[in-house]
């Protein structure tokens, strides 16, 4: 894992790749809720974003391979261990 724990991102390696398929970025009014940063160039930008059990990103882990897998694989457990709902 990473410093992500409590996310769906613990179990990714910081600097881990992800697929990106467009340009946009979001800026959130709440600095406390940006989860992951990426850069691109000389652009930092918020990658995605966490609120207690919300979890959004900007990049498609159905395309990133592995790193994404790990992504579905933790968001298929935790619905599991919450009892269906």
């Amino acid at each position: 894992g990473s410093s992500w724990g409590g996310s769906p991102l613990c179990e990714l390696a910081d600097g881990e790749f992800q697929y990106f398929v467009h340009s946009f970025a979001v800026r959130p009014a709440e600095e406390a809720h940006i989860l992951s940063l990426s850069r691109y160039g000389d652009m930092e930008y918020c990658s995605s974003i966490q609120k207690g059990n919300l979890f959004a990103c900007q990049f498609h882990p159905e395309r990133s391979g592995m790193a994404g897998q790990k992504i579905y694989d933790t968001l298929v457990k935790w619905v599991g261990d919450s009892g269906g709902g």
